[in-house]
């Protein structure tokens, strides 16, 4: 091996009293071969040798009995040797960022596996067969389908088969009964039909989904951005949901949806929305942008955030309650003038105005001490108009 002299140094470490070496951390160390030197280390337990030049592993790993995590990310395999099914004790194998094209090798004690970014253009078999997974990443592969085997996977929890080519998902994913997180981003799927009983995140951003029915009471976090979706078209029965994430979609009302007590977070940007009255009462961030609207109606005293840039609005209902509210951007709409409501709003910090038609601002104004930016820009403003606002304002940075 000729390797720099730091890295020589570091692997002569490890191999000074070998029976006693339980770990290796040899990332980024410019291998381009194994060292097998480090084979003498009998009771390793963690070998990671990521972001380097490997092209193989060596048979004789078998004899790493004691290994329970081995991680060669970022590297150049094209293959792994049969002798890593051997391992008895492996819980954890990350292999991502290969050329890998196959894994037929079952290895029981298996929980962990890490395969993004590789050639695999199916779900190998013996994958299906490594019953104790529990975490599995299969994201920018060449995946086409995923067959009924999946439901095999009856310990899985994370199953992340985001950036493939998927056009279809069978229904045996309801059978896996402790999937909590499934990603399905950036792939084919036109359709889905899913109902689940545990799963906690669906991620199903930049599809072709024009048909969407998603059930399950403990799903708190939908992601369905970048799809083809209409409000007629997409059913959410999610009692329990906190997140949901729907913009850049044709959606053009609000979709059919049961009861969400406990969202959020809501975004609704570039969906051609024209009207908006879903009742969110623990909604904390509202983001409607580039939409529609001409009506803005709030329902939630919790609300934070409200983003509602470029529509048409000309009038914003409920705006007393929303006494939390702390960040509000209503550029690019057609208000003309604020009601004094915006009074209530005594924790807001940020407030944009700016392309409206306001001439005015109401006098409860200046009981918004925390108000640390108004924009004001391009509005009918006139001078002693501005001066007033300014005297009202004392402590806030005002751009006309």
């Amino acid at each position: 091996m000729n390797y720099p002299k730091k890295i020589m140094e570091k692997i002569s470490g490890y191999l000074r009293q070998p029976e006693h070496t339980k770990e290796m951390l040899l990332g980024n160390c410019q291998l381009n071969e194994f060292p097998e030197h480090l084979l003498k280390c009998k009771n390793i337990e963690t070998l990671i040798l990521d972001e380097n030049f490997l092209e193989s592993c060596p048979t004789q790993i078998k004899n790493l009995h004691n290994l329970q995590i081995f991680s060669c990310n970022f590297n150049q395999l094209e293959e792994i040797p049969k002798e890593i099914g051997e391992l008895p004790n492996l819980t954890v194998l990350h292999l991502g960022w290969n050329q890998i094209t196959d894994f037929p090798y079952v290895i029981p004690s298996l929980q962990n596996l890490n395969m993004a970014n590789n050639r695999l253009d199916r779900l190998p078999s013996a994958m299906t067969e490594c019953h104790s997974l529990q975490c599995l990443n299969l994201r920018s592969n060449r995946l086409e389908y995923i067959p009924q085997t999946i439901q095999q996977f009856t310990k899985m929890e994370t199953l992340d088969l985001a950036n493939n080519k998927i056009q279809h998902i069978e229904s045996t994913l309801e059978q896996l009964h402790k999937l909590q997180n499934l990603n399905l981003s950036n792939n084919l799927l036109e359709t889905l039909d899913i109902a689940s009983s545990t799963v906690k995140s669906l991620l199903l951003n930049r599809n072709n989904l024009h048909l969407c029915s998603v059930k399950g009471d403990n799903l708190e976090h939908i992601y369905l951005e970048h799809n083809k979706l209409t409000a007629q078209n997409v059913h959410i029965d999610a009692r329990n949901l906190q997140t949901l994430r729907i913009s850049h979609n044709p959606l053009v009302h609000f979709p059919q949806m049961s009861p969400c007590t406990r969202l959020e977070e809501l975004y609704l940007n570039n969906c051609s929305l024209e009207s908006m009255c879903a009742d969110f009462p623990q909604l904390k961030m509202l983001n409607l942008e580039y939409n529609e609207l001409q009506k803005l109606p709030l329902h939630s005293p919790h609300l934070r955030f409200l983003f509602a840039n470029n529509n048409q609005i000309t009038h914003i209902e409920n705006l007393a309650i929303c006494k939390n509210l702390q960040y509000c951007y209503l550029r690019n709409n057609s208000l003309e003038k604020i009601s004094n409501e915006i009074g209530n709003c005594v924790q807001l910090e940020e407030l944009d105005l700016s392309n409206n038609k306001i001439s005015t601002l109401p006098s409860t104004m200046e009981n918004l001490k925390n108000l640390r930016y108004l924009y004001l820009e391009n509005n009918p403003i006139d001078k002693q108009q501005q001066q007033k606002i300014r005297q009202s304002l004392p402590h806030t940075y005002i751009s006309f």
